[in-house]
């Protein structure tokens, strides 16, 4: 084996290890976003009229009443 060839291998095995190690990272980024989404959907946030304005409530139990 030739010096070419060795370093062609080893410059070879890294670009593989930093390719499958990005694709890891893509992977577990977007499975923690993806639970991200989910719990704040499972739970969504208190709405508050008095902070948010009217506007912000749609539910017509939560609307203050029409003058």
């Amino acid at each position: 084996m030739t010096l070419n060839l060795v370093f062609a291998c080893v410059v070879g095995g890294l670009a593989a290890l930093a390719t499958v190690g990005t694709l890891v990272l893509a992977v577990v980024w977007e499975w923690y976003a993806l639970r991200r989404v989910i719990e704040r959907n499972r739970r969504p946030a208190a709405v508050d009229p008095a902070r948010d304005g009217p506007a912000a409530s749609t539910a017509p139990e939560l609307r203050p009443p029409a003058p």
